[in-house]
C-alpha cells in the first residue's frame, strides 16, 4: 500500500507539468499546467473480486506551487 501511495506521489505531479514547447510562430496556445493550490487525492486499492475482496482508501494532499 505504501508503494502505491509513493508511486502516486511521484507520478501525479509529472502529469501536471506544462509540457508544450510550441515551435512555430506562436500560433500554438501555451499550456500553463496545473493551477497553484492544494488538491485532495483519494487513492483506492482493491484486492480480490469475490466475497473476500478487500479495499482500502488513502487520502493525500497535493500542493502545487
Amino acid at each position: 500500500m505504501l508503494a502505491l501511495a509513493m508511486g502516486a506521489l511521484i507520478t501525479l505531479p509529472l502529469a501536471g507539468c506544462g509540457g508544450g514547447g510550441g515551435g512555430g510562430g506562436g500560433s500554438t496556445p501555451h499550456n500553463a499546467g496545473t493551477p497553484s493550490g492544494t488538491y485532495t487525492l483519494t487513492v483506492t486499492a482493491t484486492t480480490g473480486s469475490d466475497a473476500s475482496a478487500m479495499s482500502h482508501d488513502v487520502t493525500l494532499a497535493l500542493t502545487v506551487n
